[in-house]
């Protein structure tokens, strides 16, 4: 379904996205795939959403998503060799 199909304060996650991830606005937040949110309301093309960890996020009205369970603790811990923004490298 299409992100502005879905409910309200219900958690999703993008089905089909290109190798950049979900399109955003400029300067926001990448939204990746095994990225939990929570959806908000659309403004126009994009949408006002929070992920797992608090952070406001925008990915547009038109993203392919699926609902998925309320995420519980466990399932908030960062992937390894992230940090709460997305990758990371020491490089």
């Amino acid at each position: 379904m299409k992100l502005y199909e879905a409910p309200r304060d219900v958690w999703l996650r993008c089905t089909k996205q290109d190798a950049t991830g979900a399109l955003v606005p400029p300067s926001a937040m990448p939204v990746d795939a095994h990225r939990r949110f929570k959806k908000g309301h659309i403004d126009g093309m994009y949408s006002y959403c929070t992920d797992e960890y608090g952070h406001l996020i925008h990915p547009a009205a038109w993203t392919e998503v699926e609902i998925v369970e309320n995420p519980t603790m466990d399932q908030q811990r960062l992937p390894e060799g992230e940090d709460s923004c997305g990758t990371f490298s020491l490089d």
